[in-house]
C-alpha cells in the first residue's frame, strides 16, 4: 500500500506559532524565553529549541544580557503558517496521484477516495499559504 502522507502538526510546530504570536503582541519589546514559556505553559528548554530554528531562519532576532529577549524579524503579515510549517515539519501534505492502494487505476478511471484526499491536501495548503500570523495575533488580542 502506497504510503498516505495527511497533515501531522508536530507539538514543536504549535509551539513556534505560539511563541510567534506571543513575541508579536510584546510589539517589538524583547521578551525572554522563560518568559515565553511561562505565558504558554511549556518547557523552557524544548521552547529554547523551537526559538533557535526560528531564529537560524530568520524569523526571530536575540538580544543578550538583562533587557534581552526574542522579537520577530519580520511584521506578523509578512509570515505565513505556511513558511513557519515547513521550517519546523517540512513539506505539509503531498498530493497523491493514482491509487492510493498502488494499483494501476480504478476500473472507474476515476477514484473518488483519491480526489476526497486530494481535495483536502489542497485546501490545507491554500489555508496555510493564505494564513498569515497576524490573522492569529489579531484573534489573541
Amino acid at each position: 500500500m502506497n504510503n498516505m502522507h495527511m497533515l501531522n502538526v508536530s507539538d514543536a510546530t504549535v509551539l513556534a506559532i505560539h511563541a510567534l504570536i506571543v513575541l508579536e503582541l510584546n510589539k517589538g519589546r524583547p521578551v525572554s524565553a522563560k518568559a515565553i514559556a511561562a505565558r504558554l505553559n511549556v518547557s523552557q528548554a524544548h521552547l529554547a529549541k523551537v526559538l533557535q530554528r526560528l531564529s537560524k531562519a530568520k524569523l526571530v532576532h536575540s538580544t543578550r544580557g538583562p533587557n534581552g529577549g526574542f522579537v520577530t524579524s519580520k511584521g506578523s503579515g509578512n509570515i505565513s503558517l505556511l513558511e513557519i510549517y515547513s521550517l519546523i515539519d517540512g513539506t505539509p501534505v503531498s498530493s497523491t496521484s493514482g491509487c492510493l492502494l498502488g494499483k494501476p487505476r480504478c476500473k472507474s478511471r476515476r477514484c473518488v477516495v483519491s480526489d476526497f484526499i486530494e481535495g483536502i491536501a489542497k485546501s490545507v495548503m491554500d489555508f496555510l499559504t493564505s494564513t498569515r500570523l497576524s490573522d492569529l495575533v489579531s484573534s489573541w488580542e
